[in-house]
């Protein structure tokens, strides 16, 4: 019988690369939420309801965590530390995915094509995709928490 070997871990930048890229990720999430909630704001854009009042609490909740973590990130982060903040990140996006598709804060009726079912398509794969993504930074929370034990 084969034995197996542990598979070879993915090189990491630099440390100083990986610092800009979180500094970047929180500028654009701030960017992200700016637009949203201040200017211009999601009431200009013709094709949402009000029911979007109902999503953006967790929007805003989601958008905070990821800033908080890539912060986090910027002060401390070995394998096993990003792996839990993803996972963090990871299943509030698939809260905030789960509550647009319940609320479907979205009204086509106005445009010239009515755009419903590939909206309901988009919003279901977003769903599947970050309980992937739920599942993904699980297993990867579990292999280098393992591995920082083992002194790895």
């Amino acid at each position: 019988m084969a034995e197996t070997q542990p598979s070879p871990r993915r090189a990491r930048a630099p440390r100083p690369a990986r610092i800009v890229g979180y500094a970047v990720a929180v500028l654009v999430n701030i960017g992200f939420w700016l637009l949203v909630n201040v200017w211009p704001g999601w009431e200009v854009v013709p094709f949402l309801t009000d029911d979007v009042r109902r999503v953006l609490g967790l929007f805003t909740f989601s958008v905070a965590a990821s800033i908080a973590v890539n912060v986090a990130f910027i002060v401390y982060d070995p394998r096993w530390f990003k792996a839990a903040g993803e996972l963090v990140v990871a299943v509030i996006g698939l809260a905030l995915a789960w509550r647009v598709m319940t609320v479907f804060p979205f009204d086509f009726t106005g445009l010239s094509y009515d755009l419903t079912t590939l909206a309901r398509v988009v919003v279901v794969l977003g769903v599947v995709g970050s309980a992937i993504g739920v599942v993904t930074n699980l297993v990867s929370l579990a292999r280098e928490a393992s591995r920082a034990a083992a002194g790895g």
